[in-house]
């Protein structure tokens, strides 16, 4: 028999993909099969304990087992606690001792658009199945997201491609405004890095101690300053530091160099940690013009 097609709809069905991947749940759409393509649209369905809105599920080559191929799309919303319990199992991986983040300890929602891919093999290995997924999330909250400090208030994009998560957006971070974005590798192995937070903030006193960062003998006052906090694992960190010392009084006491507020001028370092804590700062450079142009480096 040749060049069958058929249409059908489908009510209150579970879509089993195969393991490791969540079924559809609940499935309400339609279905045509023709020139040995499987297409199903659905309407609403249930992902976990997330809500589809949309979907399509497109199983390519269905009679040739060597060949065939399967395409989802689906649009979800939910709250954010599903989101990563559905992003910690297999095939992405992304579970707490991955991203460092508890779902019992996040709040939110999220609206995400999933696309999952995979040959039609017997023997599917979650290697094998490729998963990426774009969307928003509002209202967030992430507990100890950096050095034990909690994100709040965030509306932020979200990214998971190539084994990795990337989150950006505006927030509170220690309950001090925030422009961030956050990327998460699903695992470290040959990658420059694990994990790295590019953010741009106001530094005052409690910032700067909550990052461990004490320079309170050099500086008087709330810095706007942008930082790049990158962990390698094992424990080792490091802060590359740019802030416009302007708004601040700035003490040089080997020199005898007090600059004032209201000065302009600009400083930054790197600065090298272990263990969350301060093991050297480095290549610090603080350049201004009042009354003088002064420029100290240090360099270990």
């Amino acid at each position: 028999v040749e060049n069958i097609t058929a249409d059908f709809e489908i009510e209150n069905m579970d879509i089993d993909y195969r393991t490791p991947l969540s079924p559809a749940r609940h499935a309400y759409g339609t279905g045509r099969y023709e020139g040995d393509v499987l297409a199903i649209t659905i309407n609403k369905a249930a992902l976990d304990d997330m809500n589809v809105t949309h979907g399509q599920v497109t199983l390519n080559n269905v009679s040739n087992a060597a060949k065939g191929t399967a395409d989802i799309h689906m649009e979800v919303e939910g709250e954010l606690p599903s989101l990563f319990r559905y992003i910690a199992k297999e095939p992405i991986g992304m579970g707490e001792e991955e991203t460092g983040i508890d779902p019992k300890t996040v709040k939110g929602d999220a609206d995400l658009n999933v696309d999952i891919s995979f040959q039609l093999l017997k023997d599917l290995l979650a290697d094998q199945v490729k998963v990426t997924a774009t969307g928003t999330l509002s209202d967030v909250t992430l507990q100890k997201v950096v050095r034990q400090m909690d994100l709040t208030q965030a509306n932020l994009t979200l990214a998971i491609k190539d084994g990795a998560i990337t989150l950006a957006g505006k927030g509170k971070l220690h309950d001090r405004d925030i422009e961030m974005s956050w990327l998460q590798y699903v695992s470290s192995e040959g990658r420059d890095f694990s994990s790295k937070l590019e953010a741009t903030l106001r530094a005052d006193r409690a910032m700067r101690a909550a990052f461990g960062i004490d320079i309170e003998d050099w500086v008087e006052g709330d810095l706007p300053a942008t930082v790049t906090y990158t962990e390698f694992g094992e424990g080792r960190a490091e802060a590359f530091v740019k802030t416009n010392i302007e708004p601040a009084k700035f003490i040089v006491s080997p020199f005898g160099y007090t600059k004032p507020v209201g000065a302009p001028g600009q400083a930054k370092c790197v600065i090298m940690m272990q263990n969350e804590a301060i093991t050297e700062i480095h290549k610090l450079q603080v350049k201004t013009k009042f009354p003088m142009q002064l420029q100290y480096l240090v360099e270990n």
